[in-house]
């Protein structure tokens, strides 16, 4: 495992490092940046999840997961949370932060897979009341994304469009 990471600057002296500590299973339990700041990281009682993560100004971030599907139920930071709901399929399908609910979510996904491409994911953000941004994905049969649009100004659309080499 990676313990510590040295960049090399030309102009200078003293070249930025960064370092990792780990836990006895191996998993990260410190990294620290080339400024000094470190973030801890702990785990659950199965040393899989990160349920704790502290950043450098000591502002902790909670996570709780679903054990038999790996899914996060929620993450909260600042006291504020952030609830995290799925398919059948373990694809997220809302998120709902406060004054939110599951009937108005903060987020919502929508997928629309037919078995013939392009397939599309629509990403829905609630803006405000029943107001919502919709940002639309389209993938390609080798579920690569091939196209996104987002809204603009008015009733307009940013399209790009995503194209690839023969090697994918």
């Amino acid at each position: 495992s990676l313990t510590k990471q040295e960049s090399w600057l030309n102009d200078s002296a003293v070249n930025p490092i960064s370092t990792t500590t780990y836990t006895a299973r191996g998993l990260i339990e410190t990294q620290t940046d080339p400024l000094g700041h470190t973030t801890s990281y702990v785990y659950d009682n199965t040393s899989t999840y990160a349920i704790k993560v502290t950043n450098a100004l000591d502002q902790p971030t909670f996570f709780d997961y679903d054990i038999g599907t790996g899914n996060l139920n929620w993450e909260e930071k600042n006291n504020i949370r952030k609830n995290y709901y799925y398919d059948t399929f373990s694809r997220p399908v809302k998120e709902v932060m406060p004054y939110d609910s599951l009937y108005y979510p903060t987020k919502s996904y929508n997928y629309t897979f037919d078995g013939t491409a392009p397939e599309s994911i629509k990403v829905s953000m609630r803006e405000h009341s029943n107001v919502t941004s919709d940002v639309y994905y389209f993938y390609d049969g080798n579920a690569q994304l091939i196209q996104l649009k987002s809204p603009a100004d008015g009733d307009s659309q940013v399209v790009k469009n995503i194209y690839y080499d023969s090697m994918g």
